[in-house]
């Protein structure tokens, strides 16, 4: 009984620790990684680390490698053009169905990621800021009350981790982002949904926009 309620602990410990390698760039699109390389790395055995990788890469963090090795899912920019589409198309319309006003504890729950998010711009900690942007855009749909569409938003931002850390490591600042949050926050505070949906439908178009300058500005590079 005490080996099966160690495991998930375990399991549970390498999923975080791998999730936060992603998120600190320490594996990229660039690296190739094992269970046994993560494992010894990780100073686990490999029951648990297998556990976590399977996850993940349910989660679309990872995709199957060549002689069983993982690779960091690395999108196209249609992949990328198509995933901002559809949030656009998603978030507008959460933002316009939102029941106003805004509930006491919403409000606060909004307030509160806005403060964890200025935190996170002071110390220039992109990767907990992409966490805390996941989480404010899924607690819009949370507010919303519809949890498949929920479900969706999460499995698309984590499927497209990748295109996160692009975006906020060079070419759209954490502080611009925090900006266009307190935007959105101010409309539906004040309940002009309308507002909110001009604030987030504007909030994605900038990062869109600028991923893929920075992809053309790469591919010259390259050229």
């Amino acid at each position: 009984m005490t080996s099966v309620a160690k495991s998930p602990s375990k399991a549970k410990l390498a999923y975080l620790k791998i999730k936060k390698m992603l998120l600190n760039s320490e594996i990229t699109t660039e690296t190739f990684v094992s269970e046994e390389m993560l494992s010894k790395y990780l100073g686990l055995s490999r029951t648990p680390v297998r556990e976590a990788v399977k996850l993940l890469l349910h989660e679309g963090y990872f995709r199957q490698g060549p002689s069983g090795g993982l690779l960091v899912h690395k999108a196209s920019l249609r992949e990328c053009r198509e995933l901002y589409d559809l949030r656009i198309a998603m978030e507008e319309y959460v933002m316009i169905g939102i029941s106003m006003p805004l509930s006491e504890k919403n409000e606060k729950l909004l307030q509160s990621l806005l403060e964890k998010q200025k935190t996170a711009v002071n110390l220039s900690d992109t990767a907990q800021f992409l966490l805390l942007d996941i989480k404010f855009h899924t607690l819009l749909f949370e507010i919303y009350g519809n949890t498949i569409l929920s479900g969706m938003y999460q499995e698309l931002r984590n499927k497209f981790i990748a295109v996160g850390l692009v975006v906020f490591n060079e070419v759209y600042t954490i502080g611009t982002a925090y900006a266009e949050h307190c935007d959105i926050v101010e409309s539906l505070k004040s309940k002009n949904t309308s507002n909110a949906a001009l604030s987030i439908r504007k909030h994605i178009i900038h990062a869109q926009q600028q991923l893929f300058s920075a992809s053309m500005v790469r591919a010259k590079g390259h050229s």
